[in-house]
């Protein structure tokens, strides 16, 4: 495993009471609204996973693959993204199809605040990918009261690591349990030929005996935003469980 690099801070264009430059969108009109760059960054930071989960698949392919990938897109009145492509050299130094589409995948499914002022506002988003096995073993070293059973389901190797992968991104949604809290949460999911997932839902009991609406929330928002390599194939059903273990 390897891990990635940094991620830098976001440029927004729009009306932006800092000053922001007003350029041209592709329609031909003019960025009108306004979002704050650490709101940007927060939906970013939400996702981070998903564009770590692309790279690492670009590195199965290709090893020593490192660079630099921007993203520009707009975020629309309603929160949505829109008009997304990645740049062109130097922006971007990192470049495969897979990659693009991975990432092209990815963000268009993300969801901003609403933009003060109506929208729209553009962002330009870079990532820099540095390969750091030390970082990643010191990563995977974490312990915790989370454990994840065996996917069930006709999942594919590389399914079943970037299964293993997302453990870290689901076990935030037990913080604040009570130290004594413990028991098992089932996911369904499906995942689609596209390598999106559908049909997120839990298990009832009991295949599922701790429940809370705050856990339930915060695993099926974020297991929606998962992402898995193209198929041929149609769609899988799986099945996750989550076992919570007391903190003694």
């Amino acid at each position: 495993m390897v891990a990635w690099g940094f991620m830098a801070a976001a440029i927004v264009v729009g009306q932006a009471a800092d000053g922001g430059t007003s350029v041209a969108l592709p329609d031909g009109g003019h960025p009108t609204g306004t979002l704050r760059k650490s709101e940007i960054a927060a939906v970013v930071r939400q996702h981070q996973q998903e564009i770590a989960d692309c790279y690492e698949q670009e590195l199965a392919r290709r090893p020593a693959a490192e660079g630099k990938v921007t993203a520009h897109f707009t975020i629309a009145a309603d929160g949505s993204v829109s008009d997304l492509q990645l740049g062109a050299y130097p922006q971007t130094t990192l470049t495969s199809p897979r990659l693009a589409d991975c990432f092209v995948a990815a963000i268009r499914t993300w969801r901003f605040p609403r933009p003060k002022g109506g929208g729209p506002v553009l962002v330009s988003y870079p990532w820099t990918f540095v390969r750091s096995t030390t970082a990643s073993a010191a990563r995977h070293a974490l312990s915790s009261n989370v454990e994840m059973s065996e996917p069930q389901g006709e999942v594919t190797a590389a399914e079943r690591e970037i299964l293993e992968r997302r453990k870290a991104d689901v076990e935030v949604c037990y913080d604040g349990e009570p130290t004594d809290a413990e028991g098992k949460t089932t996911v369904l999911l499906g995942i689609e030929p596209d390598g999106s997932v559908a049909d997120v839902r839990l298990a009832g009991y009991p295949q599922t005996t701790l429940w809370s609406a705050r856990i339930e929330s915060c695993l099926l928002s974020r297991i929606r935003t998962w992402r898995f390599p193209p198929k041929d194939a149609g769609a899988i059903p799986v099945s996750l469980a989550f076992t919570l273990r007391a903190r003694r």
